[in-house]
This record gives C-alpha cells, sequence and structure tokens, in this order.
C-alpha cells in the first residue's frame, strides 16, 4: 500500500490501523510529516461575524507579513462611509483611531498599538488594520472626498 503522506489526514491514517493492514507503530512513524489543514484565504470578517455593512470584500491571497508566510484579506469602504468602520473596527479589534499623518490616514501609534486583533484559528489572531488612500484631506469631516479607505487582515500562518 503506498501512501502520499502530503494528502493523507490523521483520520484516514487511523482507518489503516485494522488486522492485516499498516502496523501501528508504521503509522505513527508517518504521523510527523502529514499535512494539518491550513486555513483557507477568505472573506475573514464575514466568518468572524464582525464585518461592518458598509465594507467591501476585495479579496485574499496568500503573501507574507516581513518574513511570516500569512494569507491576506483587503476591504474597502468610500470615504463618506468609512467613520463607521474605523468605529466598529476599533471596537471589535481594539485598532487605534486613524489620525491623519503626512499625506493620508492612518491607525495613530501614539494612541495604542497600530494594529488591531481578532482571535483567529490555531491561536494565530488576525492582524487588522486600516489606511486611506494618499489625500491632501486632512480633516475628519470631509472624509467624503476620500474615494476609498482600506482594511487590511492578516493571517499569519506560522509563528515569527
Amino acid at each position: 500500500m503506498k501512501i502520499h503522506s502530503e494528502a493523507v489526514g490523521f483520520t484516514k491514517l487511523l482507518k489503516l490501523i485494522k488486522p492485516g493492514r499498516m502496523p501501528a507503530l508504521a503509522l505513527f512513524a508517518l504521523l510527523p510529516h502529514c499535512a494539518l489543514a491550513e486555513p483557507s484565504c477568505g472573506d475573514f470578517l464575514e466568518a468572524a461575524g464582525r464585518k461592518p455593512p458598509a465594507l467591501e470584500f476585495v479579496g485574499c491571497q496568500p503573501g507574507h507579513d516581513a518574513q511570516v508566510r500569512a494569507l491576506i484579506a483587503t476591504y474597502r469602504v468610500r470615504g463618506a462611509l468609512a467613520a463607521g468602520v474605523e468605529d466598529a473596527l476599533v471596537r471589535d479589534t481594539q485598532m487605534a483611531r486613524l489620525r491623519f499623518a503626512c499625506c493620508g490616514w492612518e491607525p495613530d501609534m501614539a494612541d495604542r498599538s497600530r494594529l488591531g486583533s481578532l482571535p483567529g484559528p490555531d491561536q494565530l489572531p488576525y492582524q487588522v488594520t486600516m489606511a486611506s488612500e494618499e489625500t491632501l484631506v486632512n480633516q475628519r469631516s470631509a472624509w467624503y472626498a476620500i474615494p476609498w479607505f482600506h482594511v487590511t487582515l492578516t493571517l499569519p500562518l506560522e509563528e515569527p
């Protein structure tokens, strides 16, 4: 019997322990080589039940956060609706409120941790951030003039 360890899950391996099949010792020797199911890309905020109605899911793709493999979900919201999304992210993820810096809006580093956080799978939290496109609009009351704000949720797939 040929076993491809990447494709065989733990449950399938346990079924192999039957009289006349693979010996238990050989089975347990294979366990460290079996691929564990990694989380898949998707609308993380929707799945967590934390997606503000005005927030539009743009997409998700594998990538890197620094040198750590990660899944990165991106969202956008029109400037006129961005304050409500910011309020929800501050409340639900403890992301710092946005402030204007140079040429755009970003979380205020002086307020508290720059990134928000949501519980994720396998004890690895989603990192949450929000920022505007480059703009000269420096007053919250004029956010309606900013075409898009962007929200990013990053799920690290390994520890740094």
